[in-house]
């Protein structure tokens, strides 16, 4: 998505795993997404991956459309992760027009990384999760280059877990090195590239995910 929103205003995803959801969206910038065409590329894994009752993580919230998706494939409970306020303003814009959703969603406004701050706006999901007290069955991740760092702070959740993982990977050597560092804690990530046909568009050349299959 784009890197701040524009003139929003309330919608309804019309198709796709969205459908129904009403998003703080800007109808230029985010038309894939509010026809159902936002990254079609993950919906197979999504739906294969998000079971009933399942909790999960959404790394890098933005609109909190995939918090949501998250939220409604799997009827569990779900944190979403966002430093920027003018992000979790329209977090919040949403999870009160879904509210059979959204009470099931909590925001934390800080940035994730490979180590605290004190002050509570850089953290960790190693410490967020010893400090709500569970960990997730799915993480998705979107953090604009900064996965590696996520992943080093979560070390210790995703060996004592192994949840399912979704990695947007910005550059070939993030990548390489992600998908590296994953294979080193027992997953077997499978690169998934961008669609052709109607492409999102994307912030760098090199734009793909990672998805990792948890193995509890």
């Amino acid at each position: 998505m784009d890197p701040s929103p524009g003139s929003t205003a309330m919608r309804t995803v019309r198709f796709g795993l969205g459908r129904g959801l009403r998003i703080d969206a800007d109808i230029t910038q985010h038309k894939h997404l509010l026809v159902g065409l936002y990254e079609l590329e993950l919906n197979r894994w999504l739906r294969r991956l998000c079971r009933p009752g399942y909790t999960a993580y959404d790394v890098g919230g933005q609109l909190g459309y995939d918090a949501l998706v998250l939220a409604k494939r799997t009827n569990g409970r779900v944190i979403t992760f966002e430093c920027e306020a003018i992000w979790c303003r329209s977090i919040r814009r949403a999870l009160a027009a879904n509210p059979a959703l959204g009470s099931r969603i909590e925001i934390v406004e800080a940035t994730v990384a490979d180590r605290d701050d004190a002050s509570g706006t850089i953290v960790t999901l190693d410490a967020q999760s010893a400090e709500i007290g569970w960990d997730p069955d799915i993480v998705k991740l979107d953090v604009e280059g900064a996965e590696l760092k996520v992943l080093a702070g979560a070390a210790r959740m995703i060996e004592r877990r192994h949840p399912h993982l979704i990695v947007e990977v910005h550059s070939a050597e993030l990548e390489l090195a992600c998908g590296t560092w994953l294979v080193r804690r027992g997953y077997r990530p499978r690169v998934v590239s961008q669609r052709r046909f109607l492409p999102d568009r994307r912030p760098t050349i090199h734009n793909r995910w990672l998805v990792a299959v948890g193995t509890w």
